[in-house]
C-alpha cells in the first residue's frame, strides 16, 4: 500500500482489498502495527468505520454451515464409544477470516472512536477473539467506557467473560472495578468463584474478603493465586496472621500452634515464601510475631 493510499480512503472496497493484499505478506506484528497506524491516522475519517465493517464482513457458504467433531468416550463395559457432535459454524464465518477481524479490532482500539466494534465482539458468541476484545475494552479510555460500564458489562456477561474482564482489570490496574465486582460476585457465585480473582482488589477489599470468607476460601485454596496474593498483598497476609494469633492469645498454646502450622504449610511453597519474606521487610515482621506469640512447634 503506497503512501498516497495510506493518506486517504476514497473507495472503501478498493482500499480494503489493497490492504488485505499487503497484509497477507506481513508477519503478525507488522500486520497489527499497520492496522494500529491506520486506526490512528483515520480516527477522524467517517470512512474508517466502513473499512472496519468491511473487514468484519465475510462470505458464508450456505451449503457448508456445519462441522463434525469426533470425540472418543469411554463407554459402558470399558468399550470406547465414538460420539459425533454436530456444531453450527459461526454466522460470520470467523474461522476463515480471523486475521481480518483482528485487524479490525486493532483499528477500532487505536482510533478510540469505534468502541462499539469492541463491545460488539465482547458480546459476540464467538470465543476466537474474546480475549483480544475484552483486553481492548478494558484498555479503552475510561471516558469512552467507564468503570460503571465495565462493572455492568461483567455482571451481564457469561462467567467466562466476567473472569476475563476482572483479569484484565487487574493487569491494567482498574482496581476500582475489581473492588466493586468481587463482593457482588461473592454473594452471587460464591467464594470458590472469586478465589482466583480477588488478588486484583485493593488491600482493604482483600482483607475484607479474607475475614468474611476464610473458611470457604481455605476450601478453595487450590484455586487461589497465592503467589500473586503474596506479591501484591504481603502486608495483608502478615496482618491477617497477626489477627489470628491475637484471637488465640488467651487460649491453649495448641490453638496458637495450629495457626503457625497452617502458616508454615503456606510458606512451604518456595515462590510464595520468597514473595512474603522479601517484600516490605516481611521476614522481620514474621520474626517479631514469633517472639510475641511463641509456640512449641515453631
Amino acid at each position: 500500500m503506497d503512501k498516497k493510499k495510506k493518506s486517504e480512503i476514497n473507495d472503501v472496497d478498493a482500499y480494503v482489498s489493497e490492504l488485505l493484499k499487503d497484509a497477507n505478506d506481513l508477519e503478525y506484528d507488522q500486520r497489527q502495527k499497520l492496522a494500529a497506524l491506520i486506526g490512528r491516522d483515520f480516527r477522524e475519517d467517517p470512512k474508517l468505520k466502513d473499512v472496519i465493517k468491511k473487514l468484519r464482513t465475510h462470505p458464508v457458504d450456505p451449503n457448508n454451515l456445519i462441522v463434525l467433531e469426533e470425540n472418543d468416550n469411554q463407554g459402558i463395559g470399558g468399550e470406547d464409544d465414538v460420539i459425533f457432535n454436530v456444531l453450527p459454524k459461526s454466522e460470520r464465518n470467523l474461522e476463515g477470516y480471523y486475521h481480518h477481524d483482528q485487524m479490525a479490532l486493532t483499528m477500532a482500539a487505536a482510533s478510540k472512536s469505534n468502541i462499539s466494534v469492541i463491545i460488539d465482539e465482547v458480546r459476540s458468541a464467538s470465543r476466537l477473539l474474546k480475549r483480544v476484545s475484552v483486553k481492548e475494552l478494558v484498555r479503552s479510555n475510561s471516558a469512552a467506557f467507564s468503570d460503571d460500564d465495565l462493572i455492568n458489562e461483567a455482571l451481564s456477561s457469561s462467567n467466562e467473560t466476567c473472569k476475563l474482564i476482572i483479569s484484565f482489570c487487574t493487569k491494567y490496574r482498574r482496581h476500582n472495578v475489581v473492588d466493586k465486582l468481587i463482593p457482588i460476585l461473592r454473594d452471587r457465585e460464591g467464594a470458590i468463584f472469586i478465589a482466583p480473582l480477588f488478588h486484583g482488589c485493593s488491600s482493604e477489599v482483600v482483607k475484607q474478603q479474607l475475614l468474611l470468607n476464610l473458611k470457604e476460601l481455605f476450601c478453595a485454596h487450590f484455586n487461589i493465586h497465592w503467589r500473586q496474593l503474596a506479591r501484591y498483598h504481603s502486608d495483608v497476609i502478615i496482618s491477617f496472621l497477626e489477627s489470628e494469633l491475637i484471637n488465640q492469645q488467651d487460649k491453649h498454646i495448641e490453638n496458637r500452634s495450629n495457626v503457625w502450622d497452617d502458616f508454615q504449610l503456606f510458606l512451604s511453597n518456595q515462590l510464595i515464601a520468597e514473595e512474603i519474606l522479601e517484600r516490605g521487610h516481611g521476614a522481620k515482621k514474621i520474626m517479631s510475631l514469633c517472639e510475641k506469640f511463641p509456640c512449641y512447634t515453631l
